[in-house]
């Protein structure tokens, strides 16, 4: 039941794998991923261990880099969610893209702007569930500014749980 909401309704215990191809992927997300090791790669040439895979939690969610005795250790002082995408992280990369590109650009365009970054953005940490939640909030927070609305963290969270939910009942 815990796989169905992934859509795996069997397992295959001990399968033969073999690579038949490679290369042939999606080029958006193949773009996004190589400038996400690359930025990895540079901050690892910046910084030494483990502030450097500290950094790389709080700004891409690469938390499995900072190694399971530091995980632990932020989870037992309740500071995991530093490390972790929320959407108040994707509001702020989208906010503050959204306030460079108005010096350029007039109207809604750098609101759609803030809008494609967070889905690109998503797309390069990799989309798990917290990524996808944290980003249907930071686009209801962004839709709530463009509306002039005031943004409700809670009322938020909800809705994207509600329009998660809708989208795949087995997530429950």
């Amino acid at each position: 039941a815990y796989l169905k909401k992934d859509g795996i309704v069997g397992r295959m215990p001990f399968p033969t794998i073999s690579v038949v191809d490679s290369g042939k992927g999606a080029f958006v997300p193949s773009v996004l991923f190589r400038f996400k090791e690359s930025f990895l790669t540079h901050i690892r040439e910046v910084l030494r261990e483990p502030e450097s895979s500290l950094l790389a939690g709080l700004l891409v969610g690469a938390k499995q880099s900072l190694g399971k005795d530091l995980l632990d250790a932020f989870r037992r002082t309740g500071l995991i969610h530093i490390v972790v995408l929320s959407g108040y992280n994707l509001t702020l990369i989208a906010d503050g893209m959204r306030v460079f590109l108005q010096l350029f650009f007039k109207g809604r365009t750098p609101l759609y702007a803030g809008a494609i970054g967070i889905i690109l953005f998503a797309i390069m940490v990799g989309g798990s569930a917290t990524v996808i939640r944290a980003t249907v909030m930071a686009l209801l927070g962004l839709l709530a500014k463009a509306t002039g609305r005031t943004q409700d963290v809670g009322r938020l969270l909800f809705l994207a749980g509600f329009g998660m939910v809708l989208y795949n009942p087995h997530i429950l």
